[in-house]
């Protein structure tokens, strides 16, 4: 006759067993059916050539109007702006999605490297303005942070139904306005942004002064503080020598692609790293 610890002892070990075999089992099956990010990443001749919107948020007008004036900007300047909505990002943060996207779809001129992306993620409640190595110059992170503040305002707007098409419009409006004034070129049809955009301009050099002026009173303290040797200075202001200043993104190369009748054709690289994003 078994005793009473062994048979306990043999339903535990039965139990643990089960245990295991389901979680390999949840593992495994988690592992077949998990996308990876460059499966989520739409393909580009999927788009509406400059435009995809896998929920159909934008109107005919929208997308029609974007694929003109980006035609127009691509000949003028080779600069390209891309406009994506999709779902969800699916766990993925919006800063991986859409260096991988802007990597995939090849976004700008081959020699000015200057490709914007627009990325929404309605479900997220996400956005990001990815930029091209070339585009940074003229459009810095905090120039795209000030257009993703702009959009929410739009979206958030309507308390009732967000005005997504709206907001997403206004957002391309003004990142295609810093196009034509860092080229000097007249857009054909292209319309005024909703915001005053001399008020953005300023607002955002002020806080750049600001900037520059609390930089240059670090380096005043950094410089007339007590001098005791390289050593002394270094372990007093750890961030001396290039810790605190230094770093920075580095660029890709991008090769630029024109327009064809089924989707988007680009044909560069990856993003310089620049951007904002945001939500509402």
């Amino acid at each position: 006759m078994l005793s009473f610890k062994k048979v306990t002892g043999d339903k535990m070990r039965r139990k643990k067993v089960f245990s295991l075999i389901i979680a390999m089992l949840f593992f495994f099956t988690s592992s077949i059916f998990a996308k990876s990010l460059e499966e989520l990443i739409p393909d580009p001749a999927e788009a509406s050539k400059n435009v995809y919107d896998e929920l159909g948020i934008l109107n005919s007008d929208t997308i029609e109007y974007m694929n003109n004036t980006n035609s127009d900007l691509q000949s003028k300047t080779g600069g390209q702006i891309v406009v994506v909505v999709v779902k969800s990002l699916d766990g993925y943060s919006i800063e991986e999605y859409s260096t991988k996207l802007f990597e995939k779809w090849k976004i700008g001129d081959s020699k000015e490297l200057n490709g914007s992306l627009l990325l929404f993620a309605i479900d997220d409640h996400k956005m990001r303005i990815e930029n091209g190595y070339g585009t940074e110059g003229f459009i810095p992170d905090a120039y795209s942070s000030r257009i993703i503040r702009n959009i929410a305002e739009v979206f958030t707007s309507d308390p009732d139904k967000g005005k997504f098409n709206e907001g997403i419009l206004e957002g391309y409006n003004e990142v295609l306005q810093y196009y034509a004034d860092e080229y000097n070129v007249e857009i054909e049809n292209k319309k005024d942004s909703e915001f005053d955009y001399a008020d953005s301009e300023d607002e955002i050099y002020v806080s750049d002064i600001m900037r520059i002026i609390f930089i240059m009173i670090i380096i005043i303290i950094i410089f007339s503080g007590p001098r005791r040797g390289s050593r002394y200075r270094r372990r007093r202001f750890p961030f001396y020598g290039g810790g605190f200043f230094g770093g920075g993104s580095s660029g890709g190369g991008f090769s630029g692609g024109g327009f064809s009748s089924g989707g988007f054709s680009g044909g560069g690289g990856r993003s310089g790293g620049g951007g904002a994003s945001g939500g509402w």
